[in-house]
């Protein structure tokens, strides 16, 4: 039924190419209607692989635009029947600091999705949040942004940890991104960058030569977050060992050399420039 729904869709509109970057279980279908079409599917790496455990999750994509130093071993075109993979520099990632001085440190929480038997609990959620609003709270020079992933995880926060917004929020030292923000701008104007479940947002700030912090879920790779910490602490998979390291950031050291070496973790530097508008108006002409 899905394949030929899609197979009428294509065939009537004239469909050529189909782009996507979630996961979704009728892209297998898709992909194969808009193949016996003669189209083709595109993909772009939206989010940081670090193992192929996570990487399975990618449905086959005839080419797929990605990012990340080691992203071509990891998604293993072949085995992931990728007809053709590009590396790409993240440039969705460049955006310039242009902010308002405000007299004290930015540090700015990007949520993620929760629920009670996933990766993330919201229970896990508040005792994570509540080392954030404290340390916040008993400081004058730190500022917090909350970013929320969907606009109703608010209603997750429990009491005392509202209570510990409504104080920075009388001390003006706290904002709400409620509506849609550009990630790359509010990154570029923070000054520790914390995140919670994925790597992806603090692999963009370090892109940005911004520190970060994260606490990763449990299906991240232990080798891998071993491998990374080795260069500059920024990833844990323990609330334990996640409050000792922000207590340690929050202080706001001259680590630029080891933020880049952990960039460099990531990135890979004079990679030649590929624009990827360039490559789909070549299909859509071929």
């Amino acid at each position: 039924m899905i394949y030929e729904y899609y197979f009428q869709l294509i065939k009537f509109y004239k469909i050529k190419i189909y782009i996507n970057n979630s996961w979704d279980n009728k892209i297998p279908a898709i992909r194969q209607a808009i193949n016996d079409l003669s189209g083709i599917t595109i993909a772009f790496q939206t989010s940081y692989f670090n193992n192929k455990d996570a990487a399975f999750l990618n449905h086959p994509t005839d080419v797929v635009f990605s990012w990340g130093k080691n992203s071509k071993e990891i998604l293993n075109p072949k085995y992931s029947y990728i007809n053709k993979l590009f590396k790409i520099d993240p440039n969705i990632f460049y955006c310039k600091r242009n902010r308002k001085k405000i007299g004290k440190k930015i540090i700015t929480l990007f949520d993620t999705s929760f629920k009670n038997d996933g990766y993330i609990s919201p229970v896990l959620y508040n005792e994570f949040l509540k080392i954030l609003l404290l340390k916040i709270n008993s400081s004058k020079n730190l500022y917090l942004q909350l970013k929320f992933k969907y606009s109703d995880h608010e209603k997750y926060i429990d009491k005392e940890n509202l209570l510990l917004i409504q104080k920075l929020i009388k001390d003006k030292k706290f904002r709400y991104f409620k509506k849609k923000q550009d990630n790359n701008i509010i990154i570029a104007n923070s000054d520790l960058v914390v995140s919670i479940g994925t790597l992806t947002i603090s692999a963009e700030a370090l892109f940005k030569n911004i520190d970060s912090i994260v606490l990763c879920n449990d299906a991240i790779d232990k080798r891998f977050l071993i491998q990374a910490n080795s260069i500059y602490p920024f990833a844990f998979d323990n609330l334990i060992q996640f409050k000792k390291n922000f207590d340690d950031k929050i202080n706001f050291k001259n680590n630029n050399l080891k933020i880049k070496k952990l960039r460099d973790f990531f990135f890979e530097n004079n990679q030649k420039k590929i624009k990827p508008h360039e490559i789909i108006e070549s299909f859509i002409k071929t």
